[in-house]
């Protein structure tokens, strides 16, 4: 690796840390903030146990909150580094050595594309395990509480339904499982049917769930898209890294905020398309995948052009 590399490398890293801190902990106190009154309605079990449920509750859930922001980090963490290389006339330098503007951000592509890697081990391991504590409300208390679960997925790709689920006992009650599969080498899940119950208790020993009046409807099998997000993610840096490779000091504000605007277009429309991938009939039917894929389809080639347009 080069210095060069080994340089802008540091300061992507840097400035990731520093967005991670502050998006992050910024949702983590504004949530604070707005159920503070929640947390505190067990005030019998004392101060120390509320505090622990509070780390608790905001430990587990920053899982859910990198997968939300980060793509946005990436974003704001290649401002950050270009945004001091552009203040202290560095690319003007780099320029001059005969180095290409495109060869400067292949560290920042590279790296983000681990980050992301990161993002699809939050969201594929880290989250299903955690899925029965991330439900739970802040005015819930750990192991003694009871509520509603929706769509969670198991290790198996099942999404489970529930209008109660006791956590002391592992239980559910009257629960509705979406049995899925997946194809070897696919992107899509096959839906293959339903199972409904009047209860269904976790067995510790088999790992599986014990069914009271279980019963199991066969669905034709429909496909639906997986999550994309870590595609989008990459694309929303593509589409803003040649607005930030700017050489003029006076114009890097101008800069960051059009980049800040293309990534909340991209985010907003990503947000339309998920409210419409289960709602939308397209030729008498609903096409969750085309909603997931149509913003990759709309941003990738913006994405391709302004890196062709980008001055080097």
């Amino acid at each position: 690796m080069k210095i060069l590399d080994k340089y802008i490398a540091k300061n992507f890293l840097v400035g990731y840390a520093i967005a991670f801190c502050v998006l992050i902990g910024l949702r983590i106190i504004i949530d604070l903030f707005v159920n503070l009154d929640e947390f505190t309605e067990h005030a019998d079990i004392g101060t120390i146990a509320i505090i622990k449920n509070i780390f608790l509750y905001y430990t587990l859930n920053t899982t859910l909150y990198f997968r939300d922001f980060a793509g946005m980090i990436i974003v704001v963490a290649a401002a950050f580094s270009l945004g001091k290389l552009v203040r202290h006339n560095e690319l003007v330098a780099v320029m001059a050595s005969g180095v290409s503007l495109k060869r400067v951000i292949v560290p920042i592509l590279v790296l983000s594309i681990m980050l992301t890697g990161v993002l699809i081990v939050d969201q594929e391991l880290l989250i299903p395990p955690l899925s029965d504590q991330l439900v739970r409300g802040q005015d819930a208390l750990p192991v003694q509480e009871r509520y509603e679960v929706w769509f969670i997925s198991d290790k198996n790709g099942s999404l489970i339904c529930a209008k109660q689920f006791d956590v002391k006992t592992a239980t559910l009650y009257n629960p509705t499982i979406i049995t899925r599969w997946m194809k070897d080498k696919s992107i899509v899940w096959d839906v293959t049917g339903r199972i409904d119950a009047e209860r269904a208790a976790y067995n510790q020993t088999t790992g599986k769930w014990d069914l009271t009046g279980g019963r199991f409807t066969e669905k034709d099998s429909k496909s639906t898209a997986r999550s994309t997000e870590p595609v989008i993610n990459l694309i929303m840096l593509l589409v803003s890294l040649p607005v930030l490779v700017c050489r003029d000091p006076k114009l890097m504000k101008s800069a960051v905020m059009i980049s800040f605007a293309t990534t909340g277009a991209c985010l907003i429309f990503n947000f339309v398309c998920k409210m419409l991938a289960t709602e939308e009939v397209i030729f008498s039917r609903v096409m969750p995948e085309l909603w997931a894929w149509l913003p990759i389809f709309i941003f990738l080639p913006i994405a391709f052009l302004e890196l062709d347009s980008m001055k080097t």
